[in-house]
């Protein structure tokens, strides 16, 4: 199912993209326009279902591209949008023979009404237009689509509503007489190759579908894309403990992704007799996993409920909370990075999931025990499960964690305060050592700033930027080598800090207006 989007307001567009991507309906692409002839012409060339159309754009309004939408081939479900709650533009809306209209600011409640409204009419015209014999196999997509519906529902916590969670429960079996696993496919490119990672979900489902088929695989298979455009999970519904499904995983591993051009992490749940939000829960934990190793790429749940056992932990998480309270940026970025290191979390015998989640609760309760106003954006930030899935290596979560941290402590004025000296201490550390080989982020690692934070507030100290100061002072200081001493050139460069001659001369000229030998021999 197709879904078009158009409205001259680009924050209105993402917002309606976001809930209709969040709906759970299985939509499989969502074109934007921002005015009626960019969406006209997708309406040409694209097969589109539903339009949401606002009315007032320029170049050309809602009403207009109604009316020329109703002229294609393929008519679209059409639900208009307007900042207006006049009478007029309702009776027109209600009168055009539209799904529905919507208010700005947009209810969710009201949206997902619509949407309901829209999907089934798409749902009913598929009907209608099929003859007799295709008509079952249509139905049996609708059932799917709104099995893959519920599922994404339950997965993410939610409830099914009424009468739904009896359909679902009927068509995968009462619970106690199944069993259920639930299998996600990471899908991810290999790198310099471009690819069409939708087209290659659909391919590895197929593929799955008739690898099971030819198996004699006993189990239900119920397929859903994942709502972040990119897994593919597989609900596995079968009796007893589904053995052998992680055997006929690894073959289909080994022989079907060298012959594509994806990377592939395959991660299982547990079994269950209950279809909950776990599955999905047990089976992200199993992926995150792979930062432990790059060899491994099918990776089970292992069953460990570790995320209570904090004492394996709690000595580093009580330094990391004095490093919070008394300020101490570097220290705390050292101890961070020390937790999120492979050789830590396999010694602790903790899993990914359970350090991250650990630290961020300590994060949070230290931010509460100082008074400090968290605003729920960032709690949400750091407890969010987007965070682990998008990492591509285990030391990423230290940085993630440290920049939320320091962005929270930047607005507090004692911490700023301490800044203020900080940053004084770095002017002294580089008038002394400009010699030697430095850079912001040699400087942000050792007195614990960000490179970006860093690079402002010594600008704002010195009234130069960082490389502009450095070279400043080191061409001061071969100017005085130059005028006082005989030492060779090439020596005062190496002194004052350079490791380029040619680099040396062209920023000796653009400070002095000379070259080196010039200024030499002005000044002896």
């Amino acid at each position: 199912m197709n879904i078009l989007i158009v409205d001259d307001e680009k924050i209105i567009v993402e917002g309606i993209r976001l809930l209709v991507l969040q709906s759970g309906y299985g939509v499989k692409q969502v074109f934007v326009a921002y005015n009626g002839a960019q969406a006209l012409e997708i309406l040409k060339r694209e097969q589109v279902d539903i339009l949401f159309s606002d009315i007032k754009m320029p170049v050309m309004d809602g009403f207009e591209l109604v009316e020329q939408a109703r002229a294609l081939p393929v008519i679209p479900e059409i639900v208009l949008i307007t900042g207006f709650a006049e009478f007029e533009y309702v009776q027109r809306a209600i009168n055009s023979g539209i799904v529905g209209y919507l208010l700005k600011p947009i209810d969710e409640a009201q949206f997902a009404a619509v949407l309901q409204k829209a999907v089934n009419r798409v749902i009913q015209n598929r009907v209608a237009a099929e003859t007799q014999a295709e008509h079952a196999d249509l139905a049996d997509k609708v059932r799917t689509l709104n099995m893959e519906r519920l599922l994404n529902i339950v997965f993410s916590g939610g409830a099914p509503g009424p009468g739904e969670q009896e359909w679902m429960e009927d068509t995968l079996g009462k619970t106690g007489e199944k069993r259920f696993q639930l299998v996600t496919f990471h899908i991810g490119l290999k790198k310099g190759q471009d690819a069409d990672v939708a087209l290659l979900i659909e391919e590895l489902k197929k593929e799955l579908m008739e690898y099971f088929k030819k198996e004699g695989r006993t189990e239900q298979f119920y397929f859903l894309r994942a709502a972040n455009g990119k897994d593919l999970h597989c609900l596995c519904v079968g009796m007893g403990e589904l053995e052998g499904l992680r055997s006929a995983l690894n073959w289909f591993y080994e022989h079907y992704v060298p012959c594509v051009p994806s990377e592939l992490y395959i991660s299982m749940s547990d079994v269950r007799k209950k279809l909950s939000r776990e599955l999905y829960t047990h089976s992200q934990e199993a992926y995150y996993e792979r930062y432990m190793s790059d060899e491994k790429r099918i990776l089970r749940y292992s069953g460990a409920d570790n995320m209570h056992k904090v004492s394996i932990i709690e000595n580093e998480l009580k330094i990391l909370e004095v490093h919070i309270c008394n300020g101490e940026m570097a220290e705390f970025q050292s101890m961070l990075a020390q937790v999120f290191s492979v050789p830590y979390i396999k010694k602790s015998g903790l899993t990914v999931r359970a350090v991250y989640f650990l630290v961020c609760n300590m994060v949070i309760m230290t931010f509460h025990r100082l008074h400090m106003d968290i605003p729920n954006v960032t709690v949400d930030d750091l407890l969010s499960e987007q965070v682990l899935s998008s990492i591509e290596r285990v030391e990423e979560l230290a940085e993630y964690i440290y920049g939320v941290v320091f962005d929270m402590m930047m607005q507090q004025e004692q911490f700023n305060a301490g800044t203020e000296l900080t940053i004084k201490k770095i002017v002294n550390y580089v008038n002394v050592n400009f010699h030697e080989d430095l850079s912001i982020k040699e400087l942000s690692a050792r007195f614990g700033l960000t490179p970006n934070y860093l690079s402002q507030i010594f600008k704002n100290e010195t009234g130069e930027s960082f490389v502009s100061y450095m070279n400043r002072l080191r061409i001061e200081k071969a100017c005085t080598l130059l005028r006082t001493s005989d030492l060779k050139i090439s020596e005062i460069v190496r002194q004052v800090g350079y490791n380029d001659s040619q680099y040396f001369y062209r920023v000796f000229k653009k400070h002095i207006g000379q070259t080196p030998i010039e200024y030499r021999m002005g000044n002896s």
